[in-house]
């Protein structure tokens, strides 16, 4: 049993002792919600509104994988995470195209490329526009010189955690 130290609660582990919490925890943990969207990448561009989160968020990460793979490489294609401190959006992806080669990304939260090199004919970007009232915003952007083809799945996190800094 682990508990936490949030609003002045001690935490204690399973042997009794205290539990300290790493200075990144700050502010008051408030909401937080899981889901997934799937899209064809072949129609991909535009705005995709993300509806029924049930609060305005202003912390999300974010998954990019292929439904159904089964190999290790090419399970996921990007991981990204996104906040908004103010009125500005931050946000950042990690592509991964396997084991030994991976490109960061700033300004997206998601991309479908799996070429090493980070880009490859058939692929999208994906960037957070907007939390809004009852979920968030993704845009989606075809970067590609062929046709790209396939559903893809977007799987996050988003979290409201009080006031950022």
């Amino acid at each position: 049993m682990a508990l936490l130290k949030l609003n002045n609660v001690t935490a204690m582990s399973e042997s009794g002792g205290a539990i300290t919490l790493p200075s990144e925890v700050t502010g008051t943990f408030i909401k937080m919600k899981m889901g997934q969207f799937q899209w064809d990448q072949g129609k991909s561009n535009g705005a995709n509104a993300i509806t029924g989160v049930g609060f305005q968020g202003n912390f999300i990460e974010g998954w990019v994988n292929y439904p159904g793979v089964t190999t290790e490489v090419g399970v996921i294609n990007s991981y990204g995470c996104a906040k908004k401190v103010g009125s500005t959006i931050t946000q950042q992806c990690t592509q991964i195209m396997n084991d030994a080669s991976n490109s960061v990304y700033a300004d997206i939260i998601g991309s479908t490329s799996d070429a090493t090199s980070g880009e490859d004919g058939n692929y999208n970007v994906i960037a957070l526009s907007s939390f809004d009232t009852d979920g968030f915003t993704l845009q989606n952007t075809l970067l590609a010189s062929g046709t790209p083809a396939g559903t893809h799945a977007f799987t996050y996190i988003v979290y409201y955690y009080g006031n950022l800094s």
